[in-house]
């Protein structure tokens, strides 16, 4: 599935409610991980977002309700209330890397801009990743106070912007 928007606005309320889910729960958390969403900003060729579709609204694994201020889960739906502007215009995508069809319904609002201020706004982003440690240099974890292993970087940045914050889902095989 796939939304756009032309000319500048911003992305004040997402809704995603994954349908026909089963009631497993073991096979809900793989469905949220199949699905994704992307969010691509003025005609980026590579989305500022893409995170498997539970993920991104912090309800992995599965769905677990929850209800904060910017984003949560309740009754089976995803909501978010970032405030994420674009000054050309917007897309946003909904994947799916599995085997079988899946449905999900989708309720955007979103407000007009005036392109000059939207031009002044910063984007909106998102990484997601995994990690198993296999392979990794361990001396680059090394602190002056110690060793760090395995820890690694919450957060590296360059430039401009806000960070307001992040979940964390450890999963630990065997």
């Amino acid at each position: 599935q796939q939304l756009v928007q032309h000319g500048a606005g911003a992305v004040r309320v997402l809704r995603v409610r994954p349908l026909d889910l089963p009631d497993s729960r073991t096979e809900q958390e793989d469905i949220l991980r199949e699905l994704s969403i992307s969010l691509y900003w003025d005609g980026e060729s590579r989305p500022s977002v893409w995170a498997p579709l539970g993920d991104f609204f912090a309800t992995s694994p599965g769905i677990n309700p929850f209800r904060t201020r910017p984003m949560g889960c309740i009754d089976n739906q995803f909501y978010s209330y970032w405030y994420m502007p674009y000054e050309s215009g917007m897309k946003l995508v909904i994947g799916n890397d599995g085997t079988q069809p899946r449905r999900v319904s989708i309720e955007m609002e979103s407000v007009p801009l005036d392109p000059a201020v939207a031009r002044q706004l910063l984007r909106f982003s998102s990484t997601w990743h995994r990690d198993d440690f296999t392979g990794l240099d361990s001396q680059r974890f090394v602190h002056k106070r110690g060793d760090r292993w395995p820890d690694w970087p919450l957060l590296v940045v360059k430039g401009q912007g806000r960070f307001v914050g992040m979940s964390e889902h450890i999963w630990k095989y065997g």
